[in-house]
C-alpha cells in the first residue's frame, strides 16, 4: 500500500511541476488555464481511483 502512495506521490509532484512552467511559460488566457487544470485534476483523480480499484480487485 506504501508503494500506491509512493507512486501518487510521484505522479502529483510531476503534474505541479508541468502545471508550474505551464503557468511560467504562458499565462496569457486564464480561462483556458483553469480548464486545463480542472482537466488534469479529472484525470489525476480517475487515475489514482482506477488505481486502487484495481489493486482492491485482486
Amino acid at each position: 500500500m506504501d508503494c500506491v502512495f509512493f507512486w501518487v506521490g510521484i505522479f502529483v509532484l510531476l503534474v505541479a511541476l508541468i502545471i508550474l512552467a505551464y503557468v511560467i511559460c504562458c499565462v496569457h488566457s486564464i480561462d483556458e488555464f483553469v480548464r486545463d487544470i480542472s482537466t488534469i485534476v479529472n484525470k489525476c483523480i480517475y487515475f489514482v481511483e482506477k488505481h486502487l480499484f484495481m489493486k482492491r480487485k485482486t
